[in-house]
């Protein structure tokens, strides 16, 4: 560990360079091959999907999928 150390202090510009290269390398990866994040969510038969059904037919499309994030709590 103490040789490691002692080369990454040694070569920091290499090293950081590498961490860098590595990060951007890792963005561009995740840009060709990551999957696409969709919203879209159905449940048929469900309360809920009657209100959005109930909302679009309105004329409240654009706030028909509303959706919010909130936090959980379990018990311990």
């Amino acid at each position: 560990m103490r040789r490691l150390a002692r080369f990454c202090y040694r070569h920091r510009r290499l090293v950081l360079g590498t961490w860098v290269l590595v990060l951007a390398g890792l963005l561009v990866l995740a840009n060709l091959f990551g999957g696409v994040f969709k919203v879209d969510f159905a449940l048929p038969g469900s309360e809920s999907q009657r209100a959005i059904d109930i909302l679009e037919a309105n004329g409240f499309g654009s706030r028909a999928g509303e959706q919010a994030t909130g936090p959980w709590v379990s018990p311990r």
